[in-house]
């Protein structure tokens, strides 16, 4: 009889589901803070982002020779 292992997926899934589950209580316990970003805030990421998409794309250029 073959035996019915759980695939990558199915791993995947549960390992995020228990992630959740545990963020929940974290939050619920008031070990973990969730906020909105400010504008200021997102403004800031949007340059870095933008200076590290930059810097990424310089050095794969290196890479290539």
């Amino acid at each position: 009889m073959a035996v019915t292992r759980p695939t990558m997926r199915q791993l995947s899934d549960e390992r995020n589901r228990q992630a959740r589950a545990d963020m929940e209580l974290a939050i619920a316990e008031n070990r973990l803070t969730v906020r909105q970003m400010t504008s200021a805030e997102r403004r800031e990421a949007d340059v870095h982002r933008a200076a590290h998409a930059e810097a990424r794309a310089a050095r794969a250029a290196t890479r290539r020779g």
